[in-house]
């Protein structure tokens, strides 16, 4: 048991310090196809490439502008997510990724960068309906009342602007 608990400790430890939050990285911007799209181009799934970053993995390959990304490493592509979730999973690992250009389906086989993982996170907590009115102070009905008194104002501004050109002129 002693011998498990140790084994355990010296696997665990070094891959929590020396872990690494990096994940895959191409080097493309996207957009989702639309129905329209894919019904004129023949398809039915894929995500084109509308940008390519300057000496990522992306450009090094040959992919360009205006490509259909359809497959990674045999898995098709049906939205940005999917294209995202394959890659980010890979950092440095050859991958197989099937386009589709001018019509011609083409294969490249690359190598993805790594980047660091995004650590954006957000996230907010409403406090319920009665708490938040009492918080602000203020009812929906009486904003409602003060967003009304400025769009009057705001009206009464605009015509005496409007009076002030007209004298000028």
């Amino acid at each position: 048991m002693r011998h498990k608990f140790l084994l355990f400790v010296l696997i665990l430890i070094p891959g929590l310090i020396f872990a690494r939050d990096r994940v895959g990285y191409l080097g493309i911007r996207t957009t989702e196809l639309s129905s329209a799209m894919k019904k004129a181009i023949g398809v039915e799934y894929g995500v084109l490439i509308e940008d390519v970053v300057e000496n990522s993995p992306a450009k090094k390959a040959g992919l360009k502008p205006g490509d259909i990304i359809m497959e990674i490493e045999s898995m098709k592509i049906f939205d940005k997510k999917s294209l995202s979730d394959i890659i980010e999973k890979r950092p440095e690992k050859k991958v197989k990724i099937v386009i589709l250009r001018e019509h011609r389906k083409k294969t490249f086989i690359l190598t993805l960068g790594e980047r660091e993982k995004s650590k954006l996170k957000f996230e907010m907590n409403f406090p319920n309906l009665p708490d938040f009115n009492a918080i602000l102070g203020r009812s929906t009905k009486e904003l409602k009342k003060d967003i009304e008194a400025l769009k009057k104002e705001l009206q009464e501004l605009k015509e005496e602007v409007n009076n002030l050109k007209k004298k000028i002129k």
